[in-house]
C-alpha cells in the first residue's frame, strides 16, 4: 500500500496468495465434513484504512509510532525512546505492529462486515 518497490512486491505477493484462498477453502469443507470457514480479508481493511483514513480516524498511516533502532523502518522500537504521545493517530505501532485502534477496526468489521468477510461475518459463524 506504500508507493514503493519493495512493499509493492509484498502487495503483489499477497494478492496472489489472497487469490488462491478462496479455492483452498473450498476443497477444505468439502474434505473437513461438517466444517465451515469464513474468509476475512485483512487486506481489504488496510487498503480502506489507507485510502480513508480521515473516515477511521487516522492521520498517520505510513510511519509508526516509536522510532525503530535502525531509523529505517526494519526493527523494533528504539530503547529508551518514547512513542508518539497519540497512538490512536497512527496504524502501525511499529514498523511490523498494527496499533490497538486499527486491531479495533479490523476485528469490528470482522464481526459485522460482509465486504470483508464471506460467506458469512464472524458473529454470523458465531450464531451457527
Amino acid at each position: 500500500m506504500h508507493n514503493t518497490s519493495c512493499v509493492e512486491d509484498f502487495n503483489q505477493r499477497i494478492a496472489f496468495y489472497n487469490g488462491l484462498l478462496p479455492n483452498l477453502l473450498t476443497k477444505l469443507e468439502t474434505s473437513l465434513k461438517g466444517s465451515t470457514f469464513v474468509l476475512c480479508d485483512l487486506y481489504k481493511v488496510f487498503e480502506d484504512v489507507y485510502t480513508q483514513p480521515a473516515a477511521y480516524g487516522f492521520t498517520n498511516v505510513n510511519g509508526s509510532c516509536c522510532i525503530d533502532e535502525a531509523r529505517n523502518g526494519t526493527r523494533g522500537c528504539a530503547r529508551n525512546v518514547a512513542p508518539c504521545a497519540d497512538r490512536t493517530s497512527h496504524v502501525f505501532f511499529d514498523p511490523f505492529h498494527p496499533t490497538e485502534s486499527f486491531h479495533f477496526i479490523w476485528m469490528r468489521r470482522f464481526l459485522k462486515d460482509h465486504s470483508v468477510c464471506s460467506p458469512f461475518t464472524l458473529f454470523e459463524l458465531m450464531q451457527l
